[in-house]
Parts: structure tokens; C-alpha cells; sequence
């Protein structure tokens, strides 16, 4: 099930439409028993919690889609003054109807017809990936450090079902690290039953102390990797690195030794997140953020379900017949079979324009095309702007985190920040009264913006869902999408 992530400092009550433009299935919310999940028309559904007083909040512990526990917030069937503070995330996972299309999205923000716009695409392929049918191996690279203490047992249960769901042809390794680092399986290790069932015992048996040596566990998981068979590292760690080597550069330059994809599965908010983000992309796997009442089981199984089916390599995107710039990400990388392309970028003028999406597949070149319009004026969706801002901002602290502070990337990086009101790592957030602001002479830049996003979101609010596909008259795909499990 793909999720969406409510982050904590949100007010509530919370109400979100799951699905803008398409219809979704299934709805669900991991330890909140307070959540109230309704469906209406179309394949859109309600999520609503609240409580009558931070009083009345009990804690409890929740089945199976929340293995640590969390804090249960009653419902108060009668309405009334409800107040409901995030003091951990939320997170709503949704599945969306079998059968849908591969498709292309776009969004688009443009107040003047002569001026220049701003756009969101999203790529979402159709099922041509093809099941992987050999054998293959999974090591799994797992930080036991002393900050992994109550989070440890729920990360070892996603473990044990993770290999459960492998196949006979399987092999996995496991690497423990803290202050240094230690293979808990000798080499590989048929995925039996026997053998699952005996590491997954001694993974659950693991008390996590010490500190944090991401490098030695990483590079011992690369160690003895087979090239003949399809490989995958999958890291969970919630820590920053704090013993042994932790400039970044030398943990992309060991990744890029080996051809493997590295997935990795960020605990808490404590990690390093753009190191770990960096190594990841540079192997063409991918990092995700997990809360600690997440279901971090799915969010395993995910990750090895990108291992049963072919993926599309060297993705790049090019877009003609219409003047574009700021194109974010640079680089793509890879997709994989469930995963969809979001693209930042600029544009100038209207009408159409063709998209073609370059890849290989085991190798070969595959190519998908589709034209459609970029249109002249749009006002729905003013946030795409702040959006745009976000994802280049973090592209290019990325590459600066890469290759080292470069002065102009850290101007542009200010300027972008001060110029779409982010927090980045050379701006800051001033709070303080209004009249504040003008004795100070402060331009209330965010002000405007912000009573224009709101507006734009009422507005949406009192509308059906919309669809956003663009390539209907030249479908970019012809199969439907697949499932994101794989």
C-alpha cells in the first residue's frame, strides 16, 4: 500500500481526500484506534480523528499494524469542540483499484499567459516489467546501536516476515552493526524454512548497545557479493554515523564498486537522512523515511518485492515542442515495478508538446512517447510552486553534500529559500508578532503567497476530485499499472 505521512506540528481535526484522481480500494491507519475511515463516492474516503480533551487520551497497544504500541485518541461520536495536537506522525496508508492505467499527470501553475509557469509530472508506467524468475540474494544490513533500543523487536519482526515471503531459490545474509560490525549468518544462506526460522530467532534475539559505524556494516553487507545473481542490501538504521568513516563521499565511492541496489529504510528523526539518501540514489535503489508507529513489515516486504521483477534503468525524460527549464531531478536513476516519476520544472508559452521517456530493461532500450498540452493559464494549484522550490533546494544541498560546498549553489539555495519562504540549512523561520514586522521593515512575502494557497485549497475543497491524466488521445503506456507490492 503506498502512504501519505501527516508529519507532527499539524493541526486537526485531519480530513484527506485519499484520492484526487483516481479511485482507491482500501484505507487504512496504523495504531490510531480514534481514526474514523469513511468512504464516499467515487473511490474518495475520509480520514477524521479527534478527541474532547488531551485528558481523555489513553494509551494502549494496537494489533498487528502497530507493533510498538501507541497512544489511543478517543473519538467523540457527538461532535462538539474537538482539539487533537500530533505529538508523532501520522500515517495513512491507501490502495488504490486493481486494473488502472499507466499514465501521465500534470499540474500546472501559470497566472499569466505570457509569463512563465510551473508544472508537476507524474509518470506512472504500465505493467511491462517482467517477474525475475532465478534465484536471488538479500542482505540485510541492520543497525543495533543503543538508539534502536524499543524500536528493535518491531524491526526484527519485519525481518523474520520479510524472509518468510522469500522463495527456495533465495539466499540472504544478515550484517549487524554498532560500534563495529559482524555477520550473523556465515556467507549466504538457503531461504529454507529451517533457516528462516533459525536467524529469524537470533535477529530477535539481538540487544541493541553501543554506538553507530554505518560504514563498517555497509561495507561488510558488500562484501562477497555474487555477480551472477540478482542482489539487493536492504539497510535499516535510525542513527548518525558516529564511529569510523563519515564523510559522505567515501560512502558513495564504495557503493559505486559494486553494481547493487541499496534500499534503505530510515527509522526516527534523528538519522542522517541526506547521507543516507545520497548513497542510496547513487546505487539506483532508493531511501525511505519510516515513523516508529509505521508498519515498518510492509515497508520490508516493499523493499524486497523490487527484486522480483525487472526495472527500468538509466530513466531520462525529455520534453520538446515547448521552451522548459529547471528541470528537477537532473538524474533519474531507476524505476521500479509500482513506482512512479515526479518531475519539477518550468515552462514558457503554451500547446503541445511531446514527452518521451528513455530507458533499459535487462539492457535493452525501451522507449515510451505521448503529446498533450501545456496550457496557457492555470490558478488551482499555486503550491506547485513552493513544491518546485523544495525539490530543487534539495538537489542541490545534495550536491553540495556530495562534492562539497560551492558558493554559488549556496546563494542559490538562499535566494530560493528567502524567495518561496523554506527553511533550508542558510535560511531560517522568524516568528513574532505582526506589528513586528512592520517596525522592522519585513516583507510579508509568505503572507501573500499563503492567502493565495488557501484560497486555491477552499476552492479545490468545494469540487468533485479531478482528473489530471494528460496522455488519454496517446496513451504513454499500454498496460495497466501494477500493484506497488509487486
Amino acid at each position: 500500500m503506498p502512504k501519505t505521512c501527516f508529519r507532527k506540528n499539524s493541526d486537526s481535526p485531519i480530513r484527506s481526500g485519499a484520492a484526487p484522481a483516481y479511485p482507491v480500494d482500501a484505507v487504512r491507519v496504523p495504531g490510531q484506534t480514534a481514526a474514523q475511515v469513511s468512504q464516499r463516492s467515487g473511490g474518495v474516503w475520509d480520514v477524521n480523528i479527534a478527541s474532547v480533551a488531551s485528558a481523555t487520551a489513553s494509551s494502549a497497544t494496537t494489533g498487528d499494524d502497530d507493533q510498538q504500541g501507541a497512544t489511543a485518541i478517543p473519538f467523540n461520536p457527538q461532535g462538539g469542540a474537538v482539539a487533537y495536537t500530533l505529538d508523532k506522525d501520522l500515517v495513512v496508508y491507501w490502495r488504490q483499484q486493481e486494473g488502472l492505467p499507466g499514465s501521465v499527470d500534470l499540474i500546472t501553475h501559470k497566472t499569466d499567459a505570457n509569463g512563465r509557469g510551473t508544472f508537476m509530472l507524474v509518470v506512472t508506467p504500465g505493467e511491462d516489467l517482467q517477474p525475475i524468475t532465478e534465484g536471488r540474494d538479500y542482505i540485510f544490513v541492520l543497525d543495533i546501536s543503543g538508539s534502536m533500543r524499543g524500536k528493535f523487536a518491531t524491526l526484527a519482526d519485519g525481518v523474520s516476515r520479510a524472509l518468510q515471503k522469500m522463495s527456495g531459490n533465495d539466499r540472504f545474509r544478515i550484517v549487524l552493526f554498532n560500534s563495529g560490525a559482524r555477520e550473523l549468518t556465515p556467507g549466504y544462506v538457503a531461504a529454507t524454512a529451517e533457516s528462516v526460522q533459525r536467524y529469524s530467532d537470533k535477529v530477535a534475539a539481538v540487544q541493541p548497545t553501543s554506538g553507530t559505524n554505518l560504514f563498517g556494516g555497509i561495507e561488510l553487507g558488500l562484501k562477497s557479493i555474487d555477480p551472477d545473481r540478482s542482489s539487493a542490501v536492504v539497510l535499516v538504521t535510525d542513527g548518525v554515523a558516529n564511529v569510523g568513516e563519515t564523510v559522505q563521499r567515501k560512502f558513495i565511492e564504495l557503493i559505486e564498486k559494486k553494481d547493487i541496489r541499496l534500499f534503505t529504510f530510515i527509522m526516527g528523526n534523528s538519522a542522517n537522512r541526506p547521507l543516507l539518501e545520497a548513497v542510496s540514489k547513487a546505487s539506483n535503489g532508493f531511501a525511505m523515511s519510516i515513523s516508529n508507529s509505521d508498519d515498518i513489515v510492509g515497508q520490508l516486504l516493499a523493499a524486497t518485492s523490487k527484486m522480483t521483477h525487472q526495472a527500468l534503468h538509466g530513466v531520462e525524460l525529455k520534453i520538446d515542442g515547448i521552451k522548459t527549464a529547471d528541470l528537477t531531478p537532473k538524474q533519474i536513476g531507476s524505476l521500479y515495478r509500482g513506482q512512479q516519476l515526479v518531475a519539477f520544472g518550468h515552462y514558457w508559452g503554451d500547446g503541445e508538446a511531446e514527452i518521451t521517456l528513455n530507458a533499459k530493461i535487462s539492457g535493452d532500450k525501451k522507449q515510451y512517447r505521448s503529446r498533450f498540452n501545456f496550457p496557457a493559464t492555470a490558478t488551482t494549484n499555486p503550491e506547485i510552486e513552493r513544491l518546485w522550490a523544495y525539490a530543487t533546494i534539495e538537489q542541490m544541498v545534495g550536491e553540495m553534500e556530495d562534492f562539497g560546498e560551492k558558493a554559488d549553489l549556496k546563494q542559490a539555495v538562499t535566494d530560493l529559500g528567502k524567495g518561496f519562504s523554506l527553511v533550508t540549512d542558510y535560511t531560517s523561520m522568524v516568528v513574532v508578532r505582526d506589528e513586528v514586522f512592520a517596525q522592522r521593515g519585513i516583507q510579508r512575502i509568505n503572507q501573500a503567497r499563503r492567502q493565495q494557497e488557501v484560497a486555491a485549497q477552499q476552492q479545490r475543497k468545494a469540487q468533485a476530485p479531478v482528473q489530471r491524466r494528460v496522455d488519454n488521445s496517446q496513451p504513454m503506456f499500454s498496460g495497466s499499472r501494477a500493484d506497488r507490492q509487486g
